[in-house]
């Protein structure tokens, strides 16, 4: 058995080498691990940008549709203001009377005279009188009262014509919206003029309006009511 024994300073000395067995698994280590870095680096950049570039279209997308949205919001808006105000004119609307409507038929009913075959009517006075407070508990509750006045005139027989227009007073659509009217009555007059016809009839009419309800959708009240 032979000892070898180098006595050389150590700078004079040779480098020992890594044992193949050592330094084999090492590199093949390293560079599973860079092989790994770079694919795993890879796959996430490259699936970022992808995502980023996706991102970019749907941030392009959804500001071209933010004026339509924000149109479309504007319009909702104002078809609600438009229908919180149709509400409140139609709750208006069936708790007023429209006496341009009223007024409108009651000329319609004294003009449907037949040329004066039916009745001959001169109003001189129209008055409406608004609704007194109901005081007792459980009274029942009324409308406007109207009161009309003026001349039916006929040479023969002034009460049978102004009977004929209280008759066609009741069933005109102007009296849709009343509960009662007096009975016929007043009394011939004998004209001093020098007109024909020459008598009439006075006629004071005095007639009762429904209560309204503002809540109810439908009205006798309406415009689209017509003459029987």
């Amino acid at each position: 058995m032979h000892i070898r024994i180098n006595l050389l300073p150590p700078e004079y000395r040779k480098k020992e080498m890594t044992p193949l067995a050592t330094l084999l698994p090492a590199l093949v280590a390293f560079t599973l691990v860079l092989g790994a870095g770079a694919f795993w680096a890879w796959n996430h950049f490259g699936a970022l940008a992808r995502v980023q570039a996706e991102n970019e279209q749907l941030q392009q997308g959804w500001g071209t549709r933010q004026a339509p949205l924000r149109y479309l919001a504007s319009l909702r808006s104002e078809e609600d203001d438009y229908a919180a105000r149709s509400e409140t004119i139609s709750e208006i609307a069936t708790s007023r009377v429209p006496w341009t409507l009223k007024l409108d038929q009651l000329c319609d009913l004294v003009a449907d005279d037949d040329d004066g075959e039916r009745y001959l009517v001169w109003l001189s006075h129209f008055l409406v009188k608004k609704p007194q407070g109901n005081t007792r508990r459980g009274a029942t509750k009324v409308g406007e009262s109207i009161a009309i006045e003026g001349l039916c005139f006929s040479d023969e027989h002034p009460l049978n014509r102004f009977n004929q227009f209280h008759e066609a007073l009741q069933e005109h659509a102007f009296f849709a919206d009343c509960t009662a009217i007096n009975n016929p009555a007043g009394q011939a007059v004998l004209m001093e003029d020098e007109l024909l016809p020459s008598r009439a009839w006075t006629m004071k009419l005095d007639m009762q309006m429904k209560a309204r309800d503002s809540k109810s959708k439908r009205s006798g009240l309406q415009a689209d009511a017509k003459p029987r």
